[in-house]
């Protein structure tokens, strides 16, 4: 491999973090595709698109934080609600339709739990 392909590989996968990240994403599947079309070896293709992407992604959450965007209740609302609706599911073997009601539930839950927020904070 020649310095030439290091360097367009660098420039292909910065070009795909700053589209990606632009919109909120970490861009896992534009690494795979560049990594595809570029002939990476397939036992590489795999870690290195997971390395990028948690970089790209913890970047991303440093500044969201970092600028107040992170709402911690609205977080650890739906952490907790998802959280003990698959622990539920998981342990007691829940047929499909109660874990789709559950999840219908938590849904209407989350979004009474939003208009409620704004509308008592305006």
């Amino acid at each position: 491999m020649t310095n030439n392909f290091f360097v367009l590989t660098f420039i292909l996968f910065s070009v795909i973090a700053l589209l990606y990240s632009s919109i909120g994403h970490a861009g896992a599947s534009g690494y795979l595709a560049i990594m595809a079309l570029l002939s990476f070896a397939p036992d590489s293709i795999k870690p290195t698109s997971l390395i990028l992407n948690i970089v790209v992604a913890s970047i991303a959450s440093y500044k969201f934080i970092n600028e107040s965007y992170f709402d911690k209740n609205i977080f650890f609302f739906i952490h907790n609600n998802c959280s003990a609706n698959g622990i539920h599911w998981w342990l007691c073997s829940y047929s499909t339709k109660i874990f789709q009601i559950n999840c219908r539930n938590f849904f209407n839950n989350f979004s009474y739990y939003i208009v409620c927020k704004r509308v008592y904070k305006n």
